[in-house]
């Protein structure tokens, strides 16, 4: 199978399911179909974040036991020093706006069997977003996660928004809808410094000072820009489901295709599964 022609598509101010039953024959729909009927691996999109979703949900499934998958970001994060590479993840980073401390718990599973199976980190910690460190600190949803997630090993506590892409904690856990909205400011803030860096070096008096200073920015912002992470990864279905910015470039669909590809080989869905089928063996038995 070369291709396969789409002669649909769902635009990105439509409602998914809507769309998804209105068009089948779009790329979207398409792509999850032939996931299911093992024609494909994996399923890679950057369209309507909703739609895929929705895709892969109808078609290749939620993990038994997982009651909502969530969007794993990988963020940008700045090594330690030591030339070790910085990594962390935020998850849920939109697909659930309206949240439940049992499915953050299972986020906070899901997140670390990711962690350990495709980036090979044995003990990742994991913190939960809050506004404040102190385990009181929260609404009545974030107090009641962090009970449920002190149950998993690497567990740390609440962490704040300055943790965010400082790869300490490597996984932070948050409801989807402040989960997405730090991601966007991330992404602004990223755009915002690194125009407010190309104004200052373009200046003609700093010409010697940038010839020596840009190749090492624009080595940083490579590595640090989001093309290079490929997209998001919804964790809690049954095969891989990578989904990239609506804007992306062929540099990020590429990347979008590795980290699709590093999940089939690493095992992630599997070793998810394995995690959810343990969780739910347990309550069974406390129950």
């Amino acid at each position: 199978m070369s291709h396969i022609e789409a002669s649909e598509k769902i635009e990105m101010c439509e409602e998914p399911v809507k769309a998804l039953r209105k068009k089948p024959n779009s790329s979207i729909g398409i792509c999850g179909k032939i996931v299911e009927e093992g024609l494909a691996d994996a399923m890679v999109g950057a369209g309507n974040t909703g739609a895929m979703m929705a895709s892969a949900l109808l078609t290749i499934g939620r993990i038994k036991g997982v009651e909502r998958p969530g969007i794993a970001v990988e963020l940008p994060a700045p090594g330690d020093g030591t030339g070790a590479k910085g990594r962390q993840i935020l998850m849920d980073a939109g697909a659930n706006v309206n949240t439940e401390p049992f499915w953050m718990f299972q986020h906070g599973l899901m997140a670390k069997a990711y962690v350990q199976h495709r980036w090979e980190i044995d003990e990742p910690d994991i913190g939960l977003l809050s506004n404040g460190e102190e385990p009181s600190k929260g609404d009545l949803l974030h107090k009641e996660a962090y009970k449920l997630l002190q149950n998993i090993e690497g567990f740390i506590g609440n962490c704040e928004g300055k943790d965010l892409t400082t790869s300490k904690p490597t996984i932070i856990i948050s409801d989807g809808f402040t989960g997405n909205v730090a991601l966007k400011t991330i992404e602004a803030t990223y755009k915002s410094i690194s125009k407010m860096f190309l104004e200052i070096l373009s200046k003609p008096e700093l010409a010697q000072a940038s010839g020596q200073i840009m190749p090492e920015l624009f080595s940083a912002s490579k590595e640090m820009h989001p093309d290079s992470f490929g997209g998001a990864v919804l964790l809690g279905v049954n095969s891989p489901v990578v989904i990239a910015h609506g804007h992306a470039s062929s540099v990020a669909v590429f990347n979008a295709i590795r980290v699709a590809c590093e999940c089939l080989s690493s095992g992630v869905v599997d070793a998810i599964k394995d995690e959810i089928s343990k969780i739910n063996s347990d309550l069974l038995l406390k129950g």
